[in-house]
């Protein structure tokens, strides 16, 4: 139960209360609950992806696909690599543990060099509680209204990019993810940077390439492997 609730306080305070939430994580000495936590969440994902892919929900059919691709793009709805589309949320189910093992160390490792760089104090741990509590609080958030809007309410969503519902919702439709992700995956940088500032007492532009180092990794890399 302890865990339990300084998992929950890890993602709400650096979702809500970044500042007061770093200076907490950063005088704190376990890695137990944001470790917990970024395992559970790859953990989940895998089994979310491995579901689909033995429902054979990707990809969708073809008439589906073509409305997709009409508004996006192959290169945001289609499979990054070289996959069979057919085969790649088995793929997905894979690599989803290890990949945000990895994503994590790798954003953690950012934080911790960029900071060093400009004599920040802060332990390689402590970076890693507060990107990993950030990012992927950001991630779950983004997860769920993705599966609102290309799940739940598919088929609402089809008809009006169709234009069923008229141009204005159709573009509106179309806007809405870029613009979720921008504002969403945005908050986790600025997030890092409060809580980088806060904790490190840089001045504001060192505290912001902090954030944009733990930023851009994973929205490239997330961008990359998940559709």
């Amino acid at each position: 139960m302890n865990t339990l609730s300084s998992i929950l306080r890890g993602m709400g305070g650096m979702l809500t209360r970044p500042a007061r939430t770093g200076k907490s994580l950063a005088s704190e000495k376990s890695l137990k609950p944001i470790a917990v936590f970024v395992i559970a969440f790859g953990l989940l994902q895998s089994l979310l992806f491995l579901i689909s892919y033995l429902r054979k929900d990707y990809p969708p059919p073809a008439e589906v696909l073509e409305v997709w691709v009409e508004h996006w793009g192959e290169g945001v709805m289609l499979p990054f690599f070289n996959i069979p589309a057919e085969s790649y949320r088995g793929f997905q189910a894979a690599i989803l543990l290890p990949f945000c093992l990895a994503l994590w160390l790798l954003m953690g490792g950012s934080a911790r060099l960029v900071a060093l760089l400009f004599g920040g104090r802060h332990s390689f741990e402590t970076y890693l509680r507060i990107t990993g509590f950030t990012f992927f609080t950001i991630w779950l958030i983004a997860a769920f209204i993705d599966f609102l809007y290309s799940g739940i309410f598919q088929d609402a969503v089809l008809r009006g990019l169709r234009g069923e519902y008229g141009a204005a919702v159709d573009f509106l439709l179309q806007i809405f993810m870029p613009i979720e992700y921008t504002i969403l995956y945005g908050l986790a940088g600025v997030n890092i940077f409060i809580a980088t500032r806060t904790i490190e007492r840089f001045a504001w532009w060192k505290a912001a390439l902090v954030g944009l180092a733990a930023f851009a990794w994973p929205m490239a890399l997330v961008s990359s492997v998940v559709r």
